[in-house]
């Protein structure tokens, strides 16, 4: 019978290498992760997909999407269960008491986001946007966000998210849909 070796954890190997350099390693159990919702790099990427997929040209040539369409596919994107959410209440736009009723859960979690709005006056400060009254432009540094977009589609990441995001796009989102919302 072979000699039994140890059981090896990558925590344990880690922890090792770090006290070779006199770090002391503290591991908290029973500390949950934080949610990839709150990591700039991942919103930043859903984000980037959300403004690539929707934004349209406008009179000037240049692409915009209304402020409150980005944030509502974002949002939704990160939580793919909601489409159900979004596309029922797509549906529900020319009844004007169902439309407004459909989506309150939605619009109450949509509302709170403000990592969203932080997110985009780091984008506006970055120059990769400009924001008016109620759209988001491109700005000079928008091929940034076009390049995180294909470096993370070809890399296959997030695909719940993609996912989620192509079926918004086939789903009209008004501007009485989003009235009020900014």
């Amino acid at each position: 019978m072979p000699p039994q070796l140890p059981e090896r954890s990558a925590s344990r190997d880690l922890d090792a290498l770090l006290r070779g350099g006199d770090v002391v390693t503290v591991v908290n159990l029973a500390r949950s992760a934080p949610s990839a919702i709150y990591d700039l790099q991942y919103r930043l990427t859903v984000t980037a997909f959300a403004f690539a997929l929707r934004a349209k040209t406008n009179d000037a040539g240049r692409l915009w999407i209304r402020s409150a369409e980005l944030k509502l596919v974002q949002f939704v994107a990160i939580r793919p269960w909601l489409v159900v959410v979004v596309r029922e209440w797509a549906s529900a736009r020319r009844e004007k008491q169902l439309s407004l009723s459909a989506p309150h859960r939605l619009r109450r979690g949509f509302l709170g986001d403000r990592m969203h709005d932080d997110l985009v006056g780091f984008l506006v400060a970055s120059a990769v946007l400009t924001e008016d009254d109620r759209h988001l432009t491109a700005g000079p540094g928008v091929k940034q966000l076009y390049e995180r977009a294909e470096f993370a589609k070809a890399e296959g990441l997030f695909p719940s998210e993609r996912a989620a995001l192509d079926e918004l796009n086939g789903l009209r989102i008004t501007n009485d849909m989003l009235d009020g919302w900014t």
